[in-house]
């Protein structure tokens, strides 16, 4: 069950956390059974069914793709699992504001609330300068 119980400025912060990290712990287990599945060789595999050069190494460019999206989605939930531990999930890592419920239960391994996301994603190089704070949330 996920507890929210509003804290000194009146907003909420979590309470009871062992939904998310059931959750990312099924994905972090994810994240390593399909690291362990993109180094079993696909090189190897391709080669053995006559596969062109050229089709090896785009195979083996894809694998490398997959395994770095992977690494980073594994970083993600480690980093998100480290929250919960430090008793700051659910907290904007930007901007200290609290992020949706909403959004945690959709992504979890959520480290930004949604207006510093979008900050983000539009001037990733203006983020430096710019001072954010807290934005207003509902839960």
């Amino acid at each position: 069950m996920i507890r929210f119980t509003p804290n000194a400025r009146g907003s909420t912060r979590i309470e009871e956390t062992s939904t998310f990290r059931d959750a990312l712990r099924q994905q972090r287990q994810f994240r390593l059974e399909q690291l362990s599945e993109l180094s079993a060789a696909p090189v190897r595999a391709a080669l053995s069914t006559g596969a062109t050069a050229e089709q090896v190494e785009a195979q083996a460019q894809v694998a490398r793709l997959l395994r770095a999206a992977a690494l980073s989605a594994l970083a993600d939930v480690d980093a998100a699992l480290l929250r919960i531990e430090q008793g700051v999930f659910g907290r904007c890592m930007e901007c200290s504001g609290d992020i949706q419920l909403a959004r945690l239960e959709i992504l979890p391994m959520a480290a930004l609330c949604m207006p510093c996301q979008r900050r983000q994603e539009i001037a990733p190089s203006d983020r430096a300068t710019t001072k954010t704070t807290p934005h207003e949330t509902t839960r």
